[in-house]
């Protein structure tokens, strides 16, 4: 699933535009990888799913990632958090 990521946003969230593109705002800095763990302990929480099921495959050092889901699809994904938003 690709995602953009916001950090140092005012709260945490995971957000679906119109066009299904998946924002992660995130409190926490970019420095030293902490945004990235915490977008992975973000999505988890919300998908309802364990941090160590899911890893970033690209973008470590780049707002623009991508999230590999060991238990689900990307579309399931996102069929989720259009439901839950």
């Amino acid at each position: 699933m690709k995602v953009r990521v916001q950090p140092g946003a005012s709260k945490n969230s995971i957000e679906l535009t119109e066009t299904d593109q998946v924002r992660i705002p995130t409190t926490v800095s970019s420095l030293r990888g902490k945004a990235n763990r915490a977008i992975i302990q973000i999505t988890a929480k919300i998908l309802g799913a364990p941090g160590s099921s899911m890893e970033i495959v690209q973008g470590d050092s780049s707002r623009s990632k991508q999230l590999h889901f060991n238990n689900m699809t990307a579309s399931t994904a996102i069929t989720f958090l259009r439901l839950h938003d």
